[in-house]
């Protein structure tokens, strides 16, 4: 369901965008989102990035948090060799078909 969801978000290709190896905090993915309320979107986006961390489609580092942010490092995520192929590629098809997904 956790998967099926960044998909339709579109947090795959977000982070794709961003280039070879890129690592986007959630606040930074959400704000690629059409959202009216990003602080929240970016609190229940984070609890999905942290479990597709855990199974294995992100990668999780964190980096030195922003000056008026309250905390000391703020966690992102980068994809993993996994998460490439739920990446549209450049005709806009997923390499695997996507109804194939289990989740």
């Amino acid at each position: 369901m956790t998967l099926r969801a960044a998909i339709e978000l579109d947090v795959f290709n977000i982070i794709a965008k961003s280039g070879p190896g890129a690592h986007l905090s959630s606040k930074e993915i959400v704000s690629q989102m059409p959202t009216t309320n990003s602080i929240s979107a970016a609190k229940n986006l984070e609890r999905m990035l942290n479990l597709l961390g855990v199974n294995s489609f992100l990668s999780i580092s964190f980096r030195p948090a922003t000056p008026n942010d309250n905390t000391v490092q703020e966690k992102t995520y980068g994809l993993t060799e996994n998460a490439l192929y739920l990446v549209l590629n450049e005709d806009g098809v997923f390499f695997i078909p996507i109804n194939n997904v289990e989740l």
